[in-house]
């Protein structure tokens, strides 16, 4: 199954072991086929809200098997909640959009990539 995966899951990142023990596959870097994201902080990883912007992540094939140990690792359905998502080039994807308080929580800086966000 392919998802977008934009915060600490990602290539290089502290959480990137949890979808490498379990035989993920990176494709490729990708953005949101729109912009209408958000990422906010979330302190040591961020959170996908409704917004204004693009947001860039990393296109993800992971197996079937370990869907259900991702959903638990991403505090589905409370925490984060899966949901399917459109990037480039591919139609759709699954994604996690983040369920909790946003009031006061600090949005991510727009990168240099005109109105896009990333988590780095």
């Amino acid at each position: 199954m392919f998802f977008f995966i934009y915060g600490s899951l990602k290539k290089g990142l502290h959480n990137h072991s949890f979808l490498k023990d379990r035989g993920a596959n990176f494709i490729k870097t990708v953005s949101t086929l729109e912009p209408t994201f958000d990422l906010i902080s979330l302190s040591a990883f961020p959170g996908l809200i409704p917004g204004n912007f693009y947001v860039q992540g990393e296109l993800f094939d992971i197996p079937q098997r370990h869907v259900y140990e991702l959903d638990r690792f991403e505090g589905t359905p409370d925490f984060y909640k899966r949901i399917k998502l459109k990037i480039c080039p591919l139609k759709e994807v699954f994604g996690y959009m983040y369920m909790g308080e946003t009031q006061g929580r600090q949005g991510i800086p727009v990168s240099n990539i005109k109105n896009t966000k990333i988590w780095t």
